[in-house]
């Protein structure tokens, strides 16, 4: 019944509110079902005022992603949405409603090719592995300013929240603008995985790398010996960013991030006054310690452990994604052997006398058996990889959280893929290119023929490693999976 009520009140609340600009209308002479339609009309009058459009920037789900930058313009039944380079610099019509499914709400009523893909596994090419950024079809109203200019709705299920800004301009100038700030804050100056925001009083706080995809950037905290990642990102504009929700710093709550074109670095913002900088480093200044005294750099590759690579940054997750997608076609629809993707492998090798040798990166897929009809008789089986990738990790004796990951002679990696020669199947031969993008991502992996050194992050429970280029802004996440007896 409290639920009852407190939704009754909102509806209230949200008429009450959109009336009261008009002093002269008496409430008690319309219809619950006018005032709503006033409302809605409202709404939609003002989304189509703007001449030049709005300006979106679009949080999707606060507890694992950070925000994305569009122009939006509306007709009375159709919105145009415009994205950058992430978007792949595309122009997308599709019809929308305001409607009431819970309360007054900005619908997108069909697939957009801009906004539509941050949610929709099945039809984006962002991600390449079937996953969504986050993104919702339906935004719900929460108020307009009082001059007009900003709109501030809800994501329905996230509950994330996000601003429309009345635009002015020209459209190719903010998306080349927005474009600029990213390449800013990943390249020149900033060209490192870790952040470090500081302030005049020499007090330091460390982030993880930007994610360009899911445009996360979080801070570390120490809590004793284990390390807290606390979820944040943010999301670019044409003078800096913003950050998800504010980060609490020193006293500070840092909501915003300005570039500074002097020195190519970050001022840190809250509420519009400077108040520190963020700056790129090769190191962080303390280091992570390993379960129960144990060196991280000894534990990442410790003998008889399988990890799976769970996440990666987009260098050496695009090309990954080009291998799995362009594997499963060979594998589904030529060989049909295909029965589900199992993962990206540390897999531990072994000799016959069952000591471990090194590790394997393999990705692996379930086959279908000799019975396809039946999961009975399937079984693990590999896709593509190399062996030997362990082999080639050196640990750093003058920090224990970091390893460096170099390259075999020639660049020679002892590549493997999935064949079965009664058949005369044999993947690579049905496609090449996927021994080309899988060497784009080892390459990735391992940047220079000296080796990339990486500095380990553990999870709170070990149960993760993230492993963050003290070169670049890459990383790769590997999650335990289980140890061989």
């Amino acid at each position: 019944m409290k639920r009852m009520i407190n939704k009754g009140m909102w509806g209230l609340s949200l008429v009450f509110a959109l009336m009261a600009c008009n002093p002269d209308t008496d409430l008690f002479d319309q219809s619950a079902t006018d005032r709503l339609e006033e409302a809605k009309n409202e709404l939609q009058q003002t989304l189509m005022s703007s001449p030049q459009g709005w300006e979106f920037v679009y949080f999707t789900d606060s507890l694992s992603y950070g925000g994305y930058n569009m122009l939006m313009s509306f007709t009375n039944k159709e919105v145009t949405v415009r994205g950058g380079k992430f978007f792949s610099n595309k122009t997308s019509v599709s019809p929308y409603e305001i409607g009431f499914p819970q309360s007054m709400a900005l619908m997108f009523t069909g697939y957009n090719e801009v906004f539509s893909v941050l949610g929709d596994p099945d039809e984006n090419d962002l991600t390449g592995s079937g996953s969504a950024l986050g993104g919702e079809n339906v935004l719900l109203w929460m108020r307009t300013s009082e001059n007009g200019d900003t709109i501030e709705f809800k994501s329905q299920n996230s509950n994330t929240r996000s601003k429309m800004y009345r635009h002015q301009g020209s459209w190719d100038d903010h998306v080349a603008k927005v474009d600029k700030m990213i390449e800013n804050f990943s390249g020149g100056a900033m060209n490192r995985y870790f952040r470090e925001m500081t302030t005049a009083d020499g007090e330091s706080l460390l982030f993880t790398g930007f994610d360009n995809l899911t445009r996360t950037l979080s801070p570390l905290r120490l809590q004793g010996d284990s390390v807290v990642v606390e979820t944040n990102g943010v999301a670019p504009t044409e003078y800096g960013f913003q950050f998800t929700k504010p980060v609490n710093f020193n006293g500070h709550k840092v909501d915003r991030l300005a570039y500074n074109e002097e020195n190519g670095k970050f001022n840190v913002l809250e509420n519009g006054v400077m108040v520190g900088e963020m700056i790129s480093v090769d190191e962080p200044s303390f280091v992570f310690s390993g379960k129960n005294g144990m060196p991280l750099n000894t534990m990442v590759f410790e003998p008889k452990v399988m990890y799976s690579i769970s996440g990666a940054s987009e260098a050496i997750l695009t090309p990954l994604d080009s291998v799995l997608m362009k594997s499963y076609r060979v594998l589904d629809e030529q060989y049909d052997v295909w029965s589900d993707y199992y993962g990206l492998m540390f897999y531990p090798m072994t000799t016959q006398s069952g000591e471990h040798v090194y590790h394997s990166l393999w990705m692996m897929f379930l086959n279908k058996g000799d019975d396809p009809d039946s999961d009975e008789d399937d079984f693990l089986d590999i896709i593509a990889g190399v062996d030997n990738f362990s082999g080639v990790v050196d640990q750093d004796a003058s920090r224990t959280d970091k390893v460096v990951l170099t390259r075999p002679r020639f660049n020679m990696w002892q590549y493997r893929c999935y064949e079965d020669p009664a058949k005369g199947h044999n993947l690579f031969a049905s496609d090449p290119e996927i021994k080309t993008y899988l060497q784009k991502a080892l390459e990735a992996l391992v940047t220079t023929a000296s080796g990339t050194p990486y500095i380990i992050i553990p999870s709170t429970g070990f149960t993760s490693f993230t492993l963050g280029s003290t070169l670049s802004n890459d990383y790769f996440i590997m999650s335990y999976v289980r140890k061989f007896e």
